[in-house]
């Protein structure tokens, strides 16, 4: 089954939307489920998913994201194999690039800087303490930010999996 044509199609119970993005190793699109809502699935690459190595890794990455329980972290909700395509489906979150965030609102107060900075730590800490997250390369983590109300937001970080979620209020 071909990537290209995904769109519309159903893997493990998740209705694809749309596609969202691309990774070096996966492909990630917007989805459905009738029970869970909105999602985000990955699905591994045709030629990684060749790789028995790579294969390995993905469902390793997923294995450390669903160890992961915390308010302020990105739930995984299942894994594994369907028709053929490897798949990671997480909770959706909404949201902006934090660089976009950052551009379009200038200077932020320190305050602010240093609530964001407490709660990426903060949850970045928790996925380390569970197993979940070693850096092991010089790749940036990837964040976005979401406004919740004039004083508060969410940032989502993805240093690979799993994804985090963090709250200001």
């Amino acid at each position: 089954m071909s990537q290209d044509n995904l769109v519309g199609r159903t893997v493990a119970g998740y209705k694809l939307l749309s596609h969202v993005g691309e990774g070096g190793t996966a492909t990630v699109y917007r989805a459905e489920h009738p029970e869970r809502g909105p999602a985000a699935i990955k699905i591994l690459r045709p030629r990684m998913a060749q790789d028995p190595i790579a294969v390995k890794r993905f469902l390793r990455e997923a294995e450390f994201g669903a160890r992961v329980r915390h308010d302020n972290i990105i739930r995984t909700y299942d894994f594994g194999e369907s028709e053929g395509l490897y798949y990671l489906a997480l909770e959706w979150a909404k949201g902006e690039p934090l660089a976009s965030f950052l551009t379009a609102a200038g200077r932020l107060a320190p305050p602010v800087v240093a609530n964001i900075i407490e709660q990426l730590g903060h949850a970045l800490g928790v996925a380390h303490r569970a197993g979940s997250f070693t850096v092991i390369s010089s790749r940036p983590i990837s964040c976005t930010i979401q406004k919740l109300k004039p004083r508060a937001c969410s940032i989502l970080a993805s240093p690979a999996m799993p994804r985090t979620i963090l709250r200001s209020g």
